[in-house]
């Protein structure tokens, strides 16, 4: 244990082990460089005083060797308290250094000097004035050891008690009243100074052990922090290796059940199909609940803002579930206030992300009656409510509603299926747009669940290019607003060569058996480095870029395919990114490296050949231009 912290009794153990051994010891050094600093004037205040006394009585001419034999301890004693002092200031040595010892031994010493020289004072001239002149110096000396030495008390003590004892013991030989009364101020005065030492002692140590706990706390969250962050870090980089892990192999499943689909097969077997690609959406489906829940939980979804038009975002809705509905033989209607405004700003995204798990959940568990969605408009706010006749909530499993990964009925034989995510990402995204879910139920007697938005108005758009920039779109960004004004092409046109870049063998076969049902000549490429000898050497109309693959990825392999366009002057070639990424900044980081438009895997055929058709209209335009 530290020495000094046997000299701080009233401080609770706890918190001694709370700032440690080591802080404890960087507190003694300090304190130690305090009182050395506080106690070198004192060296020069005792010469002061007794070149006072000396020189404003008798004492130096009557008393000659008296007062030069006490100038001169005083003298030696003070220059050793400022040499000390100094290197005790200077240097980081602790309690035991030697300099502090020969600081608080001169500090002693110079207090039984200069008390023995009162003491010998009041003998001599008992209660006239050299007396009374140096008791009076005395007080002030003693009062500026109180204040020096309060951060080490020992020394404080020693030194209160070794100048005022031999003053009262010298009064108290005195044998008289006045001698017995100073007698009596004298203890007093020391009892008086003892006291304020300790409660300056208490009050200094007090403060500065919570200035150093503060810092250790600080220290601590500072700590913790960078943890949670590395932490986070470490999600961030499991969630996008997930996704792109997870997407790669369903990328082939979908893939592959899409194109076996639409081969010469019986209906059986159209049958076995159905059901495999309905459970492999299934599957997707929960990835994307699970990957957006952990989005959300790392505080890494963000909202867009575009032109929204509510009445075709609720229709896409209704027929979405409609088939849905009908086979249930349960009512899907859906009612919108004509005062409602249709084209607003906001996420379209991820409003009808909210909307479908709504009306999902609702279709889910009613088994009679219907389902109807409200859109209505009050106090400049949309609200959204989806109302159903289903089986109903309790009160008590309410709350529990919106916990992750739970649902109203927990038991092993529930009836109805699913994760419990739906709910409470819609509850999340409801809440970074800027509201709440709200939700009234009673068991047997239906659901309601609806949320209010401030979605600002928007004007019609004259075309469906209906992106909110607000000035604020990248060049790559405008590119993709521009390719939809471009020459609509209904089929592909002939005579189109594809460079697919690819390294995973199996949405290589995809891809290719894609683009050969789509009549689109493709080659491949099995790297970035591979890419870009192939495009020096032969001349493609479009690039499909896979973004992670050994040897060189599709970022850096479009940055170099860039720059020599720019050095070369020549056209710019379309590149769409092949990704199995699916978080919030990956499109962002394909536009920045240099690519056109973004595919997320897994993609269907149509939703390929809409890309090509886009993309191969755009480069037209351009190309008449």
């Amino acid at each position: 244990m530290s020495v000094l912290s046997n000299e701080l009794p009233y401080l609770s153990r706890p918190r001694i082990d709370e700032i440690g051994e080591a802080r404890m010891r960087q507190m003694e050094c300090h304190a130690n460089r305090e009182m050395a600093r506080r106690s070198m004037p004192g060296g020069v205040v005792y010469i002061i005083a007794i070149l006072v006394v000396g020189y404003t009585t008798d004492l130096a001419s009557e008393h000659t060797v008296l007062f030069w034999l006490f100038t001169g301890l005083l003298l030696l004693t003070g220059v050793t308290r400022l040499v000390s002092g100094n290197l005790v200031t200077r240097g980081n040595d602790g309690s035991e250094a030697v300099p502090f010892k020969i600081l608080a031994g001169s500090v002693v010493v110079n207090a039984v000097v200069w008390g023995c020289f009162v003491a010998v004072l009041v003998m001599i001239y008992e209660t006239d004035w050299p007396a009374y002149l140096t008791l009076f110096f005395t007080a002030g000396i003693a009062t500026g050891v109180m204040a020096s030495f309060c951060v080490r008390r020992g020394v404080g003590r020693i030194s209160l008690v070794a100048m005022l004892l031999p003053i009262s013991m010298a009064n108290a030989s005195l044998m008289n009243m006045q001698g017995y009364a100073l007698v009596f101020a004298s203890l007093a005065f020391l009892a008086y100074m003892l006291a304020q030492l300790n409660y300056w002692h208490r009050e200094y140590w007090r403060a500065l052990l919570n200035t150093h706990l503060a810092e250790v706390r600080s220290q601590e969250l500072e700590r913790a922090r960078d943890e949670a962050e590395s932490a986070a870090r470490a999600k961030s980089e499991f969630l996008a290796n997930m996704s792109h892990e997870i997407r790669t192999p369903m990328n082939g499943i979908l893939g592959m059940l899409e194109l076996v689909s639409d081969s010469g097969l019986d209906e059986k077997r159209r049958r076995y199909l159905k059901t495999a690609r309905s459970s492999a959406r299934s599957l997707l489906i929960l990835i994307n609940d699970i990957l957006d829940f952990s989005k959300i939980d790392a505080g890494q979804l963000g909202l867009e803002s575009e032109v929204v038009d509510l009445h075709q975002l609720l229709d896409e809705i209704v027929d979405l579930f409609s088939v849905q509905a009908e086979r249930l033989s349960i009512g899907l209607s859906c009612n919108v206030s004509p005062e409602a405004p249709r084209f607003v700003y906001g996420d379209p995204v991820r409003l009808r992300q909210v909307l479908t798990n709504l009306v999902g959940n609702a279709i889910k568990f009613t088994e009679h009656g219907g389902v109807e969605i409200h859109m209505t408009y009050e106090d400049e706010s949309h609200r959204f409510s989806v109302k159903d006749s289903g089986i109903g909530i309790a009160p008590e499993a309410m709350e529990r509603l919106f916990r992750a990964f739970t649902q109203a009925d927990s038991s092993t034989t529930r009836k109805y299926g699913g994760t419990g995510l739906g709910l409470i990402i819609s509850q999340r995204i409801v809440e970074l747009m800027g509201s709440s879910l709200e939700m009234k139920s009673q068991p047997g007697a239906g659901t309601t669940v609806g949320f209010r938005l401030r979605l600002p108005t928007a004007d019609e758009p004259r075309d469906t290019a209906c992106m909110a920039d607000n000035g604020r779109q990248s060049e790559a960004e405008r590119r993709l607003v521009d390719s939809d004004r471009g020459i609509a092409l209904d089929d592909m046109p002939d005579g189109v060569r594809i460079l697919l870049v690819e390294d995973n063998p199996i949405n290589q076969e995809l891809c290719e058996a894609m683009l050969e049902e789509l009549d689109v000549v493709g080659a491949l490429a099995k790297d970035g480095a591979i890419a870009l000898k192939m495009l020096a050497e032969s001349h493609y109309d479009l690039v499909l870029m896979d973004c992670q693959m050994p040897e060189m990825d599709g970022y850096e392999a479009t940055r170099i395919w860039r720059d020599r366009e720019k050095r070369h002057d020549k056209r710019r070639l379309p590149i769409i990114a092949l990704t199995a990424n699916a978080l919030e900044g990956d499109r962002e980081r394909c536009l920045a490296a240099g690519m056109d438009d973004y595919l997320s895997k897994p993609y269907t055929k149509e939703v390929l050949r809409e890309k090509l058709l886009t993309w191969l209209s755009y480069a037209r335009q351009h190309e008449i231009d």
